[in-house]
């Protein structure tokens, strides 16, 4: 009895980072990363939105995420309000400090779980007058 108790602030500490860790990538998958004009080369004007899908990493990533269900899902919510998308980039990190983090929340939770790396979409919708891009 007296080992399992003193595992209990390792488990309190690895749920307390897991939950900050999910709240905070939420808020930021629901924001748009950047939204810019330009022209195609035959006149027409374009607005351009970038969204970023996460994925998680681990074991609960390897067999619980399925990267296809959550890329359609993006994809099927911007079409529904006129985007296109142009483009799919996988997004990996070049961060040292972001790579030792997933290392060490992997240590940390055995292997089941790290923020892992996901995609970037590249989406864009014709625009026919400069106001429609201070209505999105």
């Amino acid at each position: 009895m007296n080992e399992v108790s003193s595992f209990l602030p390792l488990l309190v500490i690895i749920v307390f980072i897991v939950i900050v860790v999910k709240i905070v990538k939420k808020e930021k998958d629901e924001g748009d990363d950047l939204v810019y004009t330009d022209y195609d080369g035959f006149g027409q004007r374009k607005i351009n939105k970038l969204a970023r899908v996460s994925l998680s990493g681990g074991l609960i990533g390897a067999l619980g995420v399925n990267p296809r269900y959550k890329l359609e899902t993006v994809i099927e919510k911007y079409n529904a309000a006129g985007w296109n998308c142009h483009q799919i980039y996988p997004h990996t990190t070049r961060n040292l400090f972001i790579m030792l983090l997933q290392v060490f929340l992997l240590v940390i939770t055995l292997g089941l779980w790290t923020f892992g790396a996901g995609y970037l979409l590249l989406f864009e919708k014709d625009i026919t007058d400069y106001s429609q891009k201070e209505e999105d």
